[in-house]
């Protein structure tokens, strides 16, 4: 399956824009966007990500090089393929 990506959402645990923070590389523990987070709600939903898409077979695409490289440092997606989309033709 080849996912194009369009913002950071896939990868962090919500966020479309991570506007500074790497979190997302390591488990969105602690996030600096909401001060009332007393279930670590990101981090839940980074895990539900990374355990839906364990056994996948993706590859990802994305429109630019910064959002590329954003996608190769997170936790998700740094074992699958990724490149922009003329790199993959």
């Amino acid at each position: 399956m080849v996912w194009t990506l369009h913002d950071q959402w896939a990868f962090t645990g919500g966020c479309h824009y991570s506007a500074g923070c790497n979190k997302y590389v390591d488990a969105c523990e602690d996030c600096p966007l909401l001060s009332d987070n007393l279930h670590n709600l990101p981090s839940q939903i980074l895990r539900d990500k990374i355990d839906l898409f364990s056994g996948a077979d993706l590859t990802i695409v994305t429109p630019s090089k910064w959002l590329k490289e954003r996608a190769m440092e997170s936790k998700l997606f740094r074992r699958f393929r990724i490149g922009g989309h003329t790199e993959l033709a």
